[in-house]
């Protein structure tokens, strides 16, 4: 799948995510991000996405699907912690351009 034609059709489903869980969704390449409530069980969120990726022919690897609710998380360089403290290891780069 070419490049161009993997981004349009994983927006679309990003999209469609962060309508259904009224969250957060990140993509970066092949990776994906949600913030959702804790009152929502990540399996059930792990099967619509990989619903959703099935339907455009993509595969969801389970044994990378990590939640913040059992573990720390990395995620573009940047750990989110299971006890929700906010994460300060951002790249001194993007700190400087905020600035």
């Amino acid at each position: 799948m070419s490049g161009f034609l993997y981004c349009v059709c994983t927006d679309v489903v990003l999209e469609i995510l962060a309508n259904e869980f009224n969250d957060a969704v990140v993509g970066y390449e092949d990776d994906i991000c949600l913030g959702i409530d804790d009152s929502i069980d990540p399996e059930k969120v792990i099967e619509r996405v990989s619903e959703l990726f099935a339907y455009i022919g993509l595969e969801v690897n389970r044994d990378k699907c990590h939640c913040t609710k059992f573990e720390d998380v990395k995620f573009m360089g940047i750990t989110y912690h299971k006890d929700k403290s906010i994460p300060i290891a951002l790249a001194p780069e993007l700190l400087e351009e905020a600035k």
